[in-house]
C-alpha cells in the first residue's frame, strides 16, 4: 500500500484475484458493523451531551434569573447579594436544595417577612430560618418544602388557619397561636391579640415548638445519616454542578467535590441497608422453609383432590382440542426454533460464562455445603426407609392404573390402524400426481419469472454492448470507434500475411499431401544455346502465402544460381 497521489490510499494486489471480490465484501462489512457500533456510540454521546447542555442552559437561565432578582432587591455586587450567594451555594447540604431551589425560596419570602423591619441583615436572617424550619419540617414528617413555606408565610400575612400543616400542635386560629405564643416563653410577655406580634415573633414560636419536637436542625441530620435525605442531597449537588458548565467562573472543581461526596455518602447511607436486608433474608429462609415444609402435607392434603380433579378435566379437554392445538403448537415451536437458532452462539456463550461463574462459586463454598449436603442426605434416607412399603404400594397402584389405562386404549387404538393406513395409502396414491403438478408449477413459475425480467435482461445486455463500446473508445483515446476499427482491419491483414509467410513450407506440404498437385503442374525444359553455355530451366507451378499460383523458374548457368518466381494470378488448367 502506497500513500501518493495527494492522500490518495492506492492497493496493489499481487497475484489471483479471484477471492477479491469476497475479501473486499468481509472487509465492506467489518467496516460497516464498526461504523454501526460508532455511529450508536456516538448517537447515544451525541443525546447525553445534548441533554446535559439543555440542563445546564437552563439551569443557568433560571440562575440568571433569580440573580436578577437579587439585584433588583439588594443591588448589584452589594455585600448583601453576595453573602446571600455564598448560602445559597451551600443550600445543597445545609437544606438539602440546589442553589437555583433555595434563591428562589428566598426571593418567595424575603419581602414578606422584612415587612415592618428595618434591619436588612436581620430580613435576611429571618428568611433564612423560615427556609430552615421548612426543609427540617420536611426531613422530619415529609410532605414538600413549599408546603411548610406557605404555612409559615400565611402566618405573616395575619392567616394562621394553615398552621395545622406544620404538625407541630399550634392551632390553626389566632387565639390558638396566641395561646401557643404565650404559653412558649419566647415573647418575654403575655399578648391578647395576634396583631401584637412582629413577624420576627411569629417566626421564633414556631421555631421554638420545632426545636420542642425535635425537627430544628434536622435536615442536616438527615443528610448525613439517611437514605433519603442524603438522596436529596445528593441530588442538589448534581444539579448545582450541571448549572455550573453554563455559569461564567463556576469553581467547577468545587462543585465536583461537592458532588462526589454527596454521592459518597449516600452509597455510604445506602450499602448497610442493603447488607442488613440480605442478612435478614438469609437469617430468616431457613424458618421459612421450615414452616413451610411443616404446612405442606396438611396443605396437599386440602388442595390435592380439587388439584386433581382440576388436572383430568384439563386433559380431558386438552384431549379434545388437540387435532387443532398440535398445529398451532407446531409453528410455535418452529418459530421458537428458528429465533433460538439466531441467538444460539450468544446464548451458548452466555450459558458458558454463567456456568464456569456457578461453578466457580460452588468451588469456593463447596467445603461448607458438602458436610451440610451430606447431613441431609443422611436424615432423608431414614424418612425414605421408614416410607418405604408407603412408596411401594404407591409405586404399584401406579403401575396397575398405567397397565389398565394401556389395555383399555388399545382397542382404540387399533380402531385407528386401519385409517392411518388408508391416509398412508391415499397420500402415496396422491403423491405422483402432486409432484407432476409441483414439476409444472415449478417451470411455469420458472418462465413467468423470465418472462418479468427480459426487459432487464435486454438492458443489461445493451448496457454490456455500451460499456464494451466506451472501453473500446477509450483504450484508443478517441470517441468515435470507426477509425479504430479501420486500424484493426489493416492489422488483421498484415498479421495474416506475416502468418502465411512464416507458414510456407507447410502450406506446401499440407497442399502436396492433399492434392499431390506438383507431378502435374510442374515441368522441365533443357535448350542449348552454344558449345560454351547449357542452360538448364525447371518451371515449378505452386501455391504462394497467401493463395496465388507461382511460377517458379530456376536456372543453372556456369554453378551460379538464379531463382525468379512471379506470382501468375492465373486459374490452373489442365
Amino acid at each position: 500500500m502506497n500513500n501518493a497521489n495527494g492522500g490518495n490510499v492506492i492497493y496493489h494486489f499481487k497475484g489471483d484475484s479471484k477471492d477479491l471480490d469476497k475479501t473486499t465484501s468481509k472487509v465492506a462489512s467489518g467496516v460497516s458493523s464498526a461504523f454501526k457500533v460508532a455511529s450508536t456510540a456516538i448517537i447515544a454521546t451525541t443525546t447525553a451531551v445534548t441533554a446535559l447542555v439543555t440542563a445546564s442552559v437552563k439551569g443557568f437561565a433560571e440562575f440568571e434569573q433569580l440573580e436578577g432578582g437579587l439585584e433588583s432587591m439588594f443591588g448589584k455586587g452589594s455585600a448583601e447579594m453576595n453573602a446571600i450567594i455564598k448560602t445559597s451555594e451551600q443550600a445543597y447540604k445545609d437544606l438539602t436544595m440546589s442553589q437555583n431551589e433555595y434563591l428562589n425560596a428566598f426571593e418567595g419570602s424575603y419581602m414578606l417577612v422584612k415587612n415592618g423591619m428595618a434591619d436588612e441583615t436581620k430580613a435576611i436572617e429571618y428568611t433564612n430560618k423560615t427556609l430552615q424550619l421548612s426543609s427540617d419540617l420536611f426531613n422530619t414528617y415529609g410532605g414538600s418544602t413549599e408546603q411548610y413555606q406557605n404555612a409559615i408565610n400565611w402566618a405573616l400575612k395575619g392567616t394562621y388557619s394553615y398552621l395545622d400543616n406544620l404538625n407541630l400542635g399550634i392551632k390553626g386560629t389566632q387565639e390558638g397561636f396566641v395561646e401557643a405564643a404565650n404559653a412558649s416563653g419566647v415573647l418575654g410577655r403575655s399578648i391578647q391579640d395576634v396583631k401584637e406580634l412582629t413577624n420576627e415573633e411569629i417566626i421564633d414560636v414556631i421555631q421554638h415548638y420545632a426545636e420542642v419536637a425535635g425537627a430544628w436542625g434536622k435536615t442536616q441530620e438527615e443528610a448525613g445519616k439517611t437514605i433519603q435525605g442524603s438522596l436529596n442531597m445528593t441530588k442538589s449537588a448534581w444539579s448545582n454542578f450541571v448549572t455550573g458548565f453554563s455559569k461564567d467562573g463556576s469553581d467547577m472543581g468545587k462543585l465536583t467535590e461537592d458532588l462526589v461526596n454527596s454521592a459518597v455518602t449516600f452509597l455510604e447511607n445506602l450499602f448497610p441497608v442493603i447488607e442488613r436486608a440480605l442478612g435478614a433474608i438469609a437469617d430468616a429462609l431457613p424458618g421459612v422453609i421450615e414452616k413451610i415444609v411443616a404446612v405442606l402435607p396438611g396443605l396437599l392434603q386440602r388442595i390435592l383432590p380439587a388439584l386433581i380433579e382440576g388436572a383430568i378435566t384439563l386433559l380431558k379437554s386438552l384431549g379434545e382440542s388437540l387435532p387443532t392445538l398440535i398445529p398451532i403448537l407446531m409453528d410455535a415451536v418452529i418459530q421458537a426454533i428458528k429465533g433460538l437458532v439466531k441467538i444460539l452462539p450468544q446464548l451458548i456463550q452466555s450459558i458458558i460464562e454463567g456456568a464456569i461463574m456457578i461453578i466457580q462459586a460452588l468451588a469456593d463454598e463447596l467445603p461448607t455445603m458438602l458436610p451440610m449436603i451430606i447431613d441431609a442426605i443422611l436424615e432423608i434416607i431414614p424418612i425414605l426407609l421408614d416410607n418405604l412399603p408407603l412408596l411401594i404400594e404407591v409405586g404399584g397402584k401406579l403401575i396397575v392404573g398405567l397397565l389398565n389405562g394401556i389395555m383399555k386404549a388399545i382397542p382404540k387404538i387399533l380402531s385407528y390402524i386401519p385409517k392411518v393406513i388408508g391416509s398412508i395409502v391415499n397420500i402415496f396414491n396422491q403423491l405422483p400426481g402432486q409432484l407432476i403438478n409441483i414439476g409444472a408449477n415449478l417451470i411455469r413459475g420458472l418462465w413467468s419469472g423470465i418472462q418479468n425480467v427480459t426487459s432487464w435482461i435486454i438492458g443489461k445486455i445493451k448496457g454490456f454492448g455500451n460499456s464494451v463500446l466506451k472501453a473500446i473508445k477509450g483504450i484508443f483515446g478517441v470517441h468515435s470507434p470507426s477509425t479504430e476499427f479501420e486500424w484493426i482491419g489493416k492489422m488483421n491483414m498484415v498479421g495474416f500475411e506475416q502468418g502465411m509467410e512464416g507458414m510456407k513450407s507447410q502450406v506446401q506440404d499440407t497442399i502436396d499431401s492433399m492434392f499431390n498437385m506438383q507431378p502435374h503442374i510442374s515441368g522441365a525444359m533443357s535448350s542449348t544455346y552454344s558449345p560454351n553455355v547449357q542452360v538448364n530451366v525447371q518451371n515449378n507451378m505452386e501455391l504462394d502465402p497467401l493463395g496465388q499460383v507461382v511460377n517458379r523458374v530456376k536456372t543453372f548457368s556456369g554453378g551460379a544460381k538464379n531463382d525468379y518466381n512471379w506470382g501468375a494470378g492465373l486459374w490452373l488448367k489442365y
